[in-house]
């Protein structure tokens, strides 16, 4: 039996002692001071330059249509991009969920089915995408078409290579109509330039296909292909 009323205590804490909010304290009683180095390529953050990082994060997925409640995983190793991502979903109420990057596929495919979130999976390596596009397959719904799907080519694969590589094999394990198409850094104007080409190299693959006679010369059925990755596939993915 309690012997105090403890609903004072527990809504203070639960409200004033946040993570997020001691985060908060140490930015403006510690701004200009050193809170994040990285070695491996010789960058360091202060405490305020760490929350302008967390905050781009924040905006990008609000933008995405995250929300307060919404579960938002990472599998991350020990990097910057890391602590951004552990403090950005806060600044917007989301639920974090970190994943170990050293797990096996098998293990990280339960953690996925466990907690079903939408997922889109990147890799650096062209030569995973056959691997993750097939595993992804065992673990869809019928939540949003696509809801765990191969993510467009990047950082290194964001060329024109590598962006076919990355729909042919989309195309060939999974379907490309419900693909939401390429990324961008949110921190960059520069880079929207990359929409650009995306959409240009899709529309000469999926023009290629149709001269070849690989799929049909259906004017209607390929506007709505194109415009899907282009815009509204998103537009419905992230609940825009």
């Amino acid at each position: 039996m309690r012997t105090y009323d403890d609903k004072m205590f527990i809504e203070t804490f639960e409200h004033q002692y946040t993570w997020l909010n001691g985060f908060m304290r140490n930015v403006r009683r510690y701004g200009k001071k050193a809170a994040l180095i990285d070695p491996a390529t010789d960058r360091s953050w202060t405490y305020t330059q760490l929350n302008q990082e967390a905050n781009q994060l924040a905006h990008a997925l609000r933008q995405d249509g995250v929300g307060k409640n919404d579960v938002v995983m990472w599998v991350l190793p020990n990097c910057p991009e890391f602590c951004f991502a552990y403090i950005g979903p806060r600044k917007i109420g989301a639920i974090i969920n970190l994943a170990n990057y050293k797990l096996s596929f098998g293990e990280l495919a339960l953690l996925i089915d466990h907690n079903c979130p939408k997922v889109i999976l990147y890799s650096l390596n062209p030569a995973d995408f056959d691997m993750l596009g097939t595993i992804l397959g065992a673990f869809q719904d019928d939540e949003v078409p696509g809801k765990i799907q191969l993510g467009s080519a990047w950082w290194f694969c964001d060329t024109d290579d590598g962006m076919y590589q990355q729909m042919k094999t989309l195309a060939r394990l999974g379907l490309l109509g419900n693909f939401i198409g390429m990324l961008t850094d949110s921190r960059s104007f520069l880079s929207y330039t990359r929409h650009e080409l995306f959409r240009r190299l899709m529309c000469n693959l999926i023009g290629g296909w149709v001269e070849n006679g690989q799929y049909p010369n259906d004017d209607k059925a390929l506007k709505q292909i194109v415009e899907g990755i282009s815009y509204y596939n998103a537009k419905r993915y992230f609940n825009l």
